[in-house]
Parts: structure tokens; sequence; C-alpha cells
């Protein structure tokens, strides 16, 4: 009897011991509650910092292609390019934007004007020459190249300057000793020449006297 009574006084103590082992510290449920809700907060804020993508995204680039873009030159009509061949040098060299002085490298004979413009959708070069009496005798547009390739624009510009003038050119694909491939209108009193040249396209533009050749 007595040793019975000794055995479950050591029973109930075990039972004690065993469950304050298995009993987890005050508050530790609390902490990790805590740590899960600020890795949830941690996980949205990272979420809302994502740029955007996709067609929202693809849109903010393309306006700022069109902003970099206007910013390299100043627009410019075909139309606008006829009317400066026969005027003064003065007083063309505030158009488009400003155009620098263009001299031989001992600045012993005055060539023209550069000026920096967007033609329709294309950034180029417009390059004037003048006579001794300081007139625009000529000019010529050379495209910078885009993102179309050489055989797209080219056909592109065709169609623009057909359209432009309003007849078919005359195709001369052996004109050039270089191997240029040359395309040419006559608008009124101007002649208009487009020449692809390897990966180079330009436009020139003349006085009309004679023919075409």
């Amino acid at each position: 009897m007595r040793k019975r009574r000794a055995v479950l006084p050591a029973m109930v103590l075990t039972a004690a011991l065993l469950a304050g082992c298995s009993a987890e510290p005050a508050g530790a449920e609390s902490a990790g509650t805590q740590a899960e809700s600020a890795a949830s907060v941690s996980s949205e804020a990272q979420t809302e910092t994502v740029p955007e993508t996709g067609a929202a995204g693809s849109e903010a680039r393309t306006e700022t292609d069109k902003a970099q873009a206007e910013e390299a030159g100043q627009a410019v009509q075909l139309e606008e390019l006829v009317e400066i061949l026969g005027t003064d040098d003065e007083e063309t060299k505030d158009l488009f934007g400003g155009g620098t002085e263009n001299w031989t490298e001992d600045r012993s004979f005055y060539i023209g004007r550069i000026y920096q413009i967007t033609l329709g959708e294309d950034e180029a070069s417009l390059y004037t020459t003048c006579d001794e009496n300081k007139k625009i005798t000529s000019l010529s547009v050379k495209f910078h190249g885009g993102e179309e390739d050489h055989q797209t624009m080219t056909e592109k510009w065709v169609e623009n300057l057909t359209e432009f003038v309003g007849q078919e050119p005359e195709f001369d694909g052996k004109s050039s000793e270089a191997g240029s491939q040359n395309w040419k209108w006559k608008k009124d009193n101007t002649f208009i020449t487009l020449y692809s040249l390897g990966e180079n396209l330009s436009i020139g533009m003349n006085p009309a006297v004679g023919e075409l050749k």
C-alpha cells in the first residue's frame, strides 16, 4: 500500500514536467503571427513598386520616343523644301530650327547651310548649295536611317514622292558607276531624285532645266 502511494506522486510529478516542456512560451504564437504579417506587407509593397509592363509601359515608351524625335529636328514638309529653291541664303538661315554655315575646309568657298530636320517620320540632315550670289541652287536630304530596313524605307519614300508629285517616277537602276539606283520626278519647275546606294538613302532637288535624263 505504501508503494502505491509513493508511485502516485511520482507519476503526477512526471506528467507535470512533460506538460511544462510541451507548452510554448507566452507570446511565441504572437511573434510568429507578427512575422507572417510583416512578410505579407513587404510582399505587397514590392508588388506596388514593380514598373509598368505590357500595353501601358509600351505606350509610355512610345511617347518618349516621339518626344526625342521631335527634339532631333524640326518637322519639315516636302513642299517647304521645294519653296526654298532659288531663294537667298540669308532668308533661309533661320528656317527649320536654324542652319549652320557650310564652307570648304579652307573656308575659301561658301557651300550653303546644314539643317537637322525630320521629314515625314524620318530624321535627316538637309544640305543647301548656293551659287556665287548666295542663292540656293539645289538641296539634298540625307536620311539618318531608323528602325526600318533600307529596302522598306526606300519603297516608302518612292511611294511618298510619287504621291507628292502626282505621277510615277522614271527609274534608273544603273545610272551611276557606283551602282546607285535612282528614281526621278518632275514637279512644276523642280527635278526631284531619290538616290539609293548601299545603305544610304537621300533626296535631291534642283530647278528643272531640260528634260529628265
